[in-house]
């Protein structure tokens, strides 16, 4: 059996958006474009600790696994990344983070980009997530169930919580997080960590 990951997932959640696209789906649309291209000259040059990124289009999945033995020094430098993002994002558009400490699967070769099957070739047009969809479930249940009366702010997993120093006031909160359906404190802090 594959030896399990620990990875801290950041999900980015564009704030506001839904209800925008109603009135002006062309704003939108730019917004959208814009953390997109943000997301990617990111990826390519500044976000080290980071080994993926997903883009959705109202949200930002990132994924950094993490080395055990060092968590809480891994943990500080990949969340201190993702707020200099979330300050770049902001001035885009509002969004709000939550952190999670999952366990993942190990990253896999990905294949060549196109394979033969039957004399056929084909361009592969799918896309490995790196992480489980109960993780991506806990970021969007979290976002969901403390998000809309906090507004953009901070959602911290309390066992990354626990690795990083910051001085910011924070409010806890019991959140069911799958797959056991296990109650984990979330510290909410309504502004910047550091």
């Amino acid at each position: 059996m594959a030896k399990m990951n620990a990875s801290v997932l950041s999900y980015i959640e564009l704030s506001g958006l839904g209800d925008l696209a109603k009135h002006d789906p062309q704003t939108v649309t730019q917004v959208m474009k814009k953390v997109h291209l943000l997301m990617d000259k990111r990826m390519a040059c500044d976000l080290k600790n980071h080994n993926y990124c997903y883009l959705l289009n109202d949200a930002i999945l990132l994924i950094s696994e993490i080395e055990p033995s060092i968590l809480s020094k891994d943990t500080e430098s990949v969340i201190r990344e993702v707020q200099q993002i979330k300050h770049e994002i902001d001035e885009i558009c509002l969004c709000r983070v939550v952190v999670v400490k999952e366990d993942c699967l190990p990253s896999v070769a990905m294949p060549a980009a196109a394979l033969e099957y039957n004399g056929n070739t084909r361009d592969i047009t799918t896309c490995r997530v790196m992480t489980s969809a109960f993780a991506i479930e806990n970021c969007m249940n979290v976002a969901s169930l403390l998000g809309q009366e906090n507004g953009p702010c901070w959602f911290v997993d309390s066992r990354l919580a626990c690795s990083i120093t910051t001085s910011q006031k924070y409010e806890k909160h019991l959140v069911s997080m799958r797959p056991k359906n296990k109650e984990r404190n979330v510290y909410v802090y309504s502004g910047d960590l550091w």
